[in-house]
C-alpha cells in the first residue's frame, strides 16, 4: 500500500496533484459564496457551497477521464495535450454533432471563467474594505456602507483582464500558466483552510446559535491536514528538486511532508483551542 502511494506521488507528479486539489473553483466557492451570502440562511448557504463543490469535483473527474482518453485512444505516441486531439476523440465517440456541442461548451466555460475571475477578486477585496453598520437580528436587514471606491473596484477588474491578455499574447503555453496558477493556489489553500477552521469555531464570529458540530470539525481537520500534506509535498519537491534522482528522495519527501502537516495541525488544535470543541473538556 505504501509502495502504491509513493508511486502515485512519484517524481514530477507533486505539482499535478496539488494543482488538482487547489482548483480555483474552490476559492471561488468561498469568496463568491461569502460575498453573496447576505440575506440568506445558514442552511441555504451550506447547500449552495456543497452543491457547487460537488459539481466541481464531478467536472474535474470527467476532465481527468477525457484527458486520459485522449492519450490512450487518439495518439499513443504523442505526449502533449491539445484541443485538436481532444476534438478528434469527441468526434470519434459522438460524431460531428458532438464536436459542435463540445465547442459551444468550451467557449461558454471560457467566457464564464473570464467573468468570474475579475468579479470574484473584486468582490473579495471590496468585502475586506467594507464596514457593516446598523446590523439587524433579522436575516437580510443589515445595511452596509462601502469604504472601497467604485473606480478602484472596476479598475482592479480591468487590470486583471489586461494581465491575462498580455500573458496570452506573449506566446507562453496556456497549460503552463494554468498549472502554475493552480499550484500556487494549492500551496496557499492550507493557509485559507486553517483560517476557515478557526473562524467556524469562533463563537464571536459565528454566533452562539451556529455552533460547529463535532463530526464537521473532525472532517474539516482531516481535510486541512491532507491539504497541508499535499502542499508541503509540492513545496519540498520544487525546492529540493535537484535530489530527485536519489533513490530515497521520495520516501524522505513524503515522510517530511507527513510530519510537518501533522505537527502543524497538532499545534493548531491546541493553540487555537479547537480541541475543546471536539473533546468533552470543560
Amino acid at each position: 500500500m505504501v509502495h502504491s502511494f509513493q508511486k502515485f506521488l512519484r517524481v514530477r507528479s507533486a505539482d499535478i496533484v496539488i494543482s488538482l486539489v487547489g482548483t480555483t473553483s474552490l476559492g471561488f466557492n468561498l469568496f463568491l459564496g461569502s460575498s453573496m451570502a447576505e440575506g440568506k440562511s445558514m442552511n441555504s448557504m451550506r447547500f449552495g457551497i456543497a452543491f457547487s463543490t460537488l459539481s466541481a469535483f464531478i467536472v474535474s473527474s470527467l476532465i481527468l477521464i477525457v484527458g486520459s482518453g485522449v492519450d490512450n485512444k487518439v495518439s499513443k505516441s504523442a505526449s502533449s495535450f491539445s484541443i485538436e486531439r481532444l476534438s478528434s476523440l469527441v468526434k470519434a465517440i459522438t460524431g460531428e454533432v458532438g464536436v459542435y456541442i463540445f465547442s459551444l461548451g468550451f467557449v461558454a466555460a471560457a467566457l464564464s471563467s473570464m467573468l468570474a475571475v475579475p468579479l470574484g477578486a473584486g468582490l473579495t477585496i471590496q468585502s475586506v474594505f467594507t464596514d457593516t453598520e446598523d446590523e439587524s437580528v433579522e436575516i437580510g436587514k443589515g445595511t452596509q456602507k462601502s469604504t472601497f471606491p467604485k473606480y478602484i473596484y472596476i479598475g482592479l477588474q480591468i487590470v486583471m483582464v489586461i494581465i491575462s491578455i498580455v500573458v496570452i499574447s506573449s506566446g507562453v503555453k496556456p497549460e503552463h500558466v494554468i498549472q502554475l496558477a493552480q499550484v500556487v493556489n494549492g500551496c496557499i489553500l492550507p493557509f485559507f483552510s486553517i483560517l476557515l477552521l478557526l473562524c467556524i469555531n469562533d463563537s464571536n464570529f459565528m454566533g452562539g446559535e451556529n455552533k460547529q458540530p463535532i463530526l464537521s470539525n473532525i472532517v474539516m481537520i482531516i481535510c486541512v491536514t491532507i491539504t497541508l500534506f499535499l502542499a508541503m509535498n509540492s513545496i519540498i519537491d520544487n525546492i529540493f528538486g535537484t535530489f530527485k534522482n536519489d533513490t530515497h528522495f521520495e520516501t524522505i519527501k513524503l515522510s517530511c511532508s507527513g510530519v510537518i502537516s501533522v505537527l502543524a495541525m497538532t499545534l493548531l488544535l491546541f493553540f487555537g483551542q479547537i480541541y475543546k470543541k471536539i473533546l468533552p473538556i470543560n
